[in-house]
């Protein structure tokens, strides 16, 4: 349940454009957690430093009904789901998020490149 309820998340401006921004998958405009997915990708392709140490209570969250934490705490602490999202809705989401992870994955390979600048391009056909 760790970064649940983030808040106030920095990205640097060409990082958050190679993610592709929010999600903007239908998924999200029913359910909301757009911000969850981009979340996850960026933990799972990049470091994520952090203010607070684990054992400093340093977070105050303003809560209001119906938030989106609230609806994903209940469901992970007592296995409720009042919005009725499905086994395939999670496995939607879980693709969006994988996807990001997958555009970041091949700008790392592409920017790790030990040789930069313009080269012929050797062909070789059978």
């Amino acid at each position: 349940v760790q970064m649940t309820v983030g808040g106030n998340t920095v990205f640097r401006r060409v990082f958050f454009l190679a993610c592709g921004g929010f999600p903007r998958d239908d998924l999200f405009r029913q359910f909301g957690g757009e911000d969850g997915a981009l979340g996850l990708a960026t933990v799972g392709s990049s470091v994520v430093g952090t203010l607070f140490d684990e054992r400093e209570p340093a977070v105050l969250h303003y809560w209001r009904d119906d938030i989106h934490a609230a609806h994903l705490l209940d469901a992970i602490l007592f296995n409720q789901n009042p919005r009725h999202v499905a086994a395939h809705d999670m496995q939607r989401a879980n693709q969006v998020t994988q996807h990001i992870q997958q555009q970041l994955g091949s700008l790392k390979t592409i920017l790790a490149a030990p040789q930069t600048g313009v080269m012929p391009l050797l062909v070789n056909r059978q």
